[in-house]
């Protein structure tokens, strides 16, 4: 999966909807969304598929929004307590900095993150049996 991260220099209405339609108008589902503004500038993080990610930075780029991309591991993990803090420390152990992480949805008893992190192969290796493409 990718990261596309677009940056809007002044917050405004609208925004999400225009980014949404604009990706669903081209048959691009966005996986998950996170948005914050911060100082008046908005900051929205959307998840695409990496086939995808291309097709995604031109459409929002065409468009006008300032954009930047990055690679995010999905991970699909139990819903319980202390099952984050163990892949969390996993990474620590390994000298691997979490740059990012969305909850991205719950269901049943898993729960679904998106992790960007500094190091993406060597966390690729160690989280492996949490890899939700390695699932699917």
């Amino acid at each position: 999966m990718k990261h596309v991260i677009i940056l809007i220099p002044e917050d405004r209405k609208g925004v999400i909807a225009d980014i949404s339609k604009r990706l669903g108008n081209e048959g691009i589902n966005i996986e998950s969304v996170s948005a914050s503004v911060v100082g008046g500038q908005g900051i929205i993080i959307i998840t695409v598929r990496a086939s995808e990610y291309k097709k995604t930075l031109g459409i929002l780029k065409e468009a006008g929004y300032h954009v930047i991309t990055a690679d995010v591991l999905m991970l699909e993990l139990k819903d319980e307590p202390g099952v984050l803090a163990e892949v969390s420390q996993t990474l620590f152990n390994n000298d691997i900095n979490i740059e990012s992480i969305h909850l991205v949805t719950k269901y049943d008893d898993k729960a679904i993150y998106a992790l960007k992190v500094d190091r993406t192969s060597e966390a690729r290796r160690l989280l492996a049996d949490y890899l939700l493409d390695n699932k699917l």
